[in-house]
């Protein structure tokens, strides 16, 4: 078996689409699975794996820039913004309507101000988190080019997110812990794809079986702590929650982009599964190229459809829920691209 750090570029996509199904599959109300519930638990880590492979792509990005890191901050609110306030007004005007938020709330969302003025979060902090990420990363990218341990800078950058959440924790601003606690896998996926695009590696059996076991301890160390209450003061207050992903999250990428890989390989074309492997691929790798309004819609659903539908009814009908759930995510998305894809066929046409 052999693994190779490209592979985590060449299944980008694919990789960010499983990371969002399980975040999905985290928002899940009041399911539970008849095998592998623990997974749906701890499916929050799906935004884990979309932020360490965030980071890889954007080095990609940065260290082939031929434009200024103003044209760079241009093209990612491009990508974000008009998205982003599109769902959230809607989203907003109709929790309004339900007296779920006020009238300044709504320009608190559509803006982002409410993760960093409110106290009380109104929406979801991820975007906020990951717009600030990319807003420090040219300067970052400055110090990381001209180091010369850049795996060294990594491991300064992890140890000092881990000081940043103890203070925030001390001074008693916790909603900043999920994005601050985050931090580090970004920086990891950065100087993952440092070595893709400089080096061609193949990892070593020593290398692969330390990846192996740095799952296992991930997996091990939140498997031990998550669901128990008297661990529960470690999860949130300490970032225990999201810690044993800096472990889990570049070696079950890895591992899985060996998988599409293999099946890539040694897939036959002319057995009866090769066309439903091959409308799995795309239907991935569609997730993966709108991750973000995946991302979005199945958060404002969600928290429009806990304050709209019982918990009684919910209980009794989970199934029926989620998957209404998530077929009004993906038609909403299917119409979002058709509707855009008319628009930039117009403007091609004039």
């Amino acid at each position: 078996m052999e693994l190779r750090l490209k592979n985590l570029s060449k299944y980008r996509s694919q990789l960010i689409a499983i990371g969002i199904l399980w975040v999905i599959l985290f928002h899940a109300r009041l399911l539970t699975l008849p095998i592998g519930n623990w997974i749906k638990l701890i499916g929050y880590g799906g935004v884990d794996i979309c932020i360490f492979l965030s980071g890889l792509g954007i080095y990609y990005s940065v260290s082939k820039l031929s434009c200024t890191w103003i044209e760079f901050y241009k093209r990612r609110v491009i990508r974000i913004l008009p998205t982003y306030i599109i769902i959230v007004f809607i989203y907003s005007i109709i929790m309004f309507y339900l007296g779920e938020i006020k009238n300044i709330d709504i320009f608190l969302n559509c803006t982002t101000l409410f993760y960093w003025l409110s106290p009380k979060m109104t929406f979801n902090w991820y975007i906020p988190a990951i717009l600030f990420i990319y807003m420090i990363t040219p300067i970052y990218y400055s110090i990381f080019k001209k180091t010369r341990c850049k795996r060294l800078l990594t491991f300064l950058v992890i140890i000092i997110s881990i000081l940043m959440c103890l203070l925030l924790n001390y001074i008693g601003i916790s909603r900043f812990l999920m994005m601050v606690s985050r931090f580090p896998l970004y920086f990891i996926g950065f100087y993952y794809g440092s070595i893709i695009c400089n080096y061609e590696i193949k990892i070593t059996n020593k290398r692969m079986v330390i990846y192996f076991l740095e799952l296992l301890f991930g997996l091990f160390w939140i498997k031990n702590l998550i669901g128990k209450p008297q661990y529960e003061w470690l999860l949130g207050k300490y970032c225990f929650y999201w810690y044993p992903f800096i472990f889990i999250v570049p070696s079950l990428s890895l591992f899985i982009s060996k998988l599409f890989e293999f099946v890539k390989k040694n897939i036959k074309k002319n057995s009866w599964y090769y066309k439903y492997i091959i409308y799995l691929n795309r239907s991935l790798k569609y997730i993966g190229n709108n991750s973000l309004e995946f991302y979005l819609v199945n958060v404002s659903i969600t928290m429009i459809g806990q304050k709209v539908i019982s918990g009684q009814w919910v209980n009794n009908n989970a199934i029926l829920y989620n998957l209404t759930i998530f077929l009004i995510t993906v038609i909403l998305i299917l119409l979002k691209s058709i509707l855009t894809s008319d628009r930039a066929k117009t403007i091609s046409k004039r």
